[in-house]
């Protein structure tokens, strides 16, 4: 009978971990692989499951990747510490890995909430993510950020929803754009891209004006709003960044 195991990497996800693995006991096997948690992450998860290991922060297509080496069966699914599955998308699952012998992979259909509010227009309108697959056909691209699946083959949809619960507070998602803006940096910089405050700015207006203009970002009301700008801001010190270590590596 076919077999599914279920993937997810954590680093202090306490308040997320407990309600994201409940959502997916249906599977066979839980494998949960931690990069340092300094809150009761790894203890929450033991509770459920005998597979939790330690990995060093790799970024985050390596560390899927080492992590669903972790997993023993026929079929994976990746989620994230603060997405959860629902009813009808565990049902879905469940079909197609049973019934769907020739297929390698599935998309998966998510919503997002953002500061308690669900969001329904902007950029995250329509996300559809490629996370259930058979570990022998797909991995992750070795990207340290917006790392993407790669496998051969058709791609097929699932019904149901995973649910994203992701920045709970403004200054929360201050923090994460800062961290992420970081990481864009460096992959700016590892291509020789030589990026000047025009460029900056440029990219700053366009992802603006894309989420909250193109895409009816203005329709989620003053959610949409900030989401825009927090997503025109990491845009913006992405290139800011790098032009900046750029700098600081020429003058050293």
């Amino acid at each position: 009978m076919t077999q599914l195991s279920v993937v997810i990497i954590t680093l202090n996800e306490a308040h997320n971990i407990r309600r994201c693995i409940e959502s997916v006991t249906f599977a066979d096997e839980i494998v949960v692989v931690d990069s340092g948690s300094t809150d009761n992450t790894v203890e929450i998860a033991k509770g459920y499951t005998n597979s939790v290991y330690h990995q060093d922060w790799l970024g985050f297509g390596p560390q899927k990747n080492q992590a669903i080496s972790k997993a023993t069966h026929e079929w994976v699914l990746v989620i994230d510490a603060d997405e959860v599955v629902g009813d009808k998308l565990a049902q879905s699952i469940k079909s197609a890995i049973h019934i769907n012998q020739h297929n390698i992979a599935f998309s998966i259909q998510r919503q997002s909430f953002f500061c308690g509010r669900l969001i329904k227009y902007g950029d995250w309108r329509d996300d559809w993510v490629l996370r259930l697959f058979r570990p022998s056909e797909a991995k992750f691209s070795a990207a340290l950020i917006h790392e993407s699946l790669v496998c051969s083959g058709k791609v097929k949809k699932l019904s149901g929803m995973l649910t994203h619960y992701t920045q709970a507070s403004l200054s929360a998602s201050l923090t994460k754009m800062n961290a992420y803006s970081d990481l864009n940096a460096k992959c700016l910089l590892a291509k020789n891209k030589s990026p000047g405050i025009c460029t900056a700015l440029m990219h700053y207006w366009w992802t603006f004006l894309r989420g909250y203009v193109f895409k009816c970002g203005f329709l989620d009301g003053r959610h949409g709003f900030l989401l825009a700008q927090l997503s025109a801001l990491g845009s913006y010190m992405k290139y800011v960044k790098a032009g900046f270590k750029e700098g600081e590596a020429k003058d050293a």
